[in-house]
């Protein structure tokens, strides 16, 4: 994790030799050049939560009581789960909040699993082609199906809510992803907003980087700054801009 400067810089305690580098750097290349085209199989817009055990579930029926019945939110809503998180007695309460539950070991089988993968692969396998995400922990003041339709989200396919922090220009991160270092705030990835049709090969290199987070999480907090610099790295190299930030 390392550690947080005065000024709102976030620093790591980790260096690893120029060879790793460049052999990081050319494997998501080659990942990115081997993914398979958008499949057309997503449809409509919904919501999708990731919510095991007690803790989550209990902030997710809260998130979810309110969206339905204080702001009428009408959206499907998908809750993610992996392994035995959920018992039957609550994904049945789910089905009454018109919620289906998934178990991400239904669509990826893999013994080496972090929470923190969750949230992408939830992203990516979620049967909706427009997202919005929301951690379980989230508490909505309005109902969010305006995002879907303003002006930015739009015209990028993508939006992300910025984090307080800024990464350190030293973080070998820059360097992996072929980034130039930037002010960007990091990214705070409790809500984002993804046309995945737009944005597949971005989602998908973000997925890559939770699947190796043995190596990533050592540069980045977490899932969070996944998005940002996949989306950044690809962007830069299509000359493209697909990423928006809104102000918090």
């Amino acid at each position: 994790m390392g550690h947080f400067k005065i000024d709102g810089t976030r620093c790591v305690d980790v260096y690893f030799n120029k060879k790793d580098i460049v052999e990081l750097t050319n494997r998501w290349k080659c990942y990115v050049e081997n993914i398979k085209p958008y499949p057309n199989v997503f449809k409509g817009k919904g919501i999708v939560i990731c919510a095991g055990g007690i803790s989550y579930f209990t902030c997710s029926s809260i998130l979810i009581n309110i969206l339905r019945n204080e702001l009428k939110c009408s959206l499907p809503i998908e809750v993610w789960y992996y392994g035995n998180e959920l018992t039957e007695e609550t994904k049945r309460y789910y089905e009454k909040l018109n919620v289906t539950c998934h178990d991400i070991f239904n669509y990826v089988k893999t013994s080496f699993f972090h929470g923190w993968m969750l949230k992408s692969l939830a992203i990516k396998y979620s049967n909706f082609k427009e997202i919005l995400y929301l951690d379980a922990d989230n508490v909505c003041t309005t109902d969010p199906e305006f995002l879907f339709n303003i002006y930015e989200y739009k015209k990028y396919g993508s939006i992300f809510w910025p984090d307080y922090w800024h990464t350190d220009p030293n973080n070998q991160i820059w360097e992996i992803m072929r980034v130039r270092p930037n002010n960007m705030k990091e990214q705070e990835s409790g809500q984002i907003l993804i046309n995945k049709e737009r944005c597949w090969r971005e989602l998908n290199l973000a997925t890559y980087l939770n699947e190796n987070f043995h190596i990533y999480y050592n540069f980045l907090l977490g899932d969070k700054d996944t998005f940002k610099f996949s989306w950044m790295a690809l962007c830069m190299s299509s000359n493209k801009i697909r990423h928006f930030c809104l102000n918090p």
